[in-house]
């Protein structure tokens, strides 16, 4: 079962990882998305947040479990993702 949520945690991470950087690093080219619809008239500041905000959540889901410091906070993570 560990190793189940190894995996899980992996690949939620790299599919976070990926959007976010996409977001954070060309805000332009997701307002032009016409599958985003919910950029289209926002600001590249806001776009850079949420894809910040994707970057920092999938580095918390695989981080603390690894160190072992504060696992408690993946659940946090995890939650905050759910919430974008």
């Amino acid at each position: 079962m560990n190793i189940v949520l190894w995996i899980a945690q992996g690949l939620l991470a790299a599919m976070y990882a990926l959007a976010g950087s996409m977001k954070a690093f060309q805000p332009a080219s997701v307002r032009g998305n016409p599958q985003m619809t919910w950029a289209h008239g926002r600001q590249d500041n806001f776009i850079r947040f949420v894809g910040i905000s994707e970057l920092l959540g999938a580095i918390e889901l695989i981080l603390p479990p690894v160190t072992g410091i504060l696992p408690w906070l993946t659940v946090l993570a995890a939650i905050g993702l759910t919430l974008i």
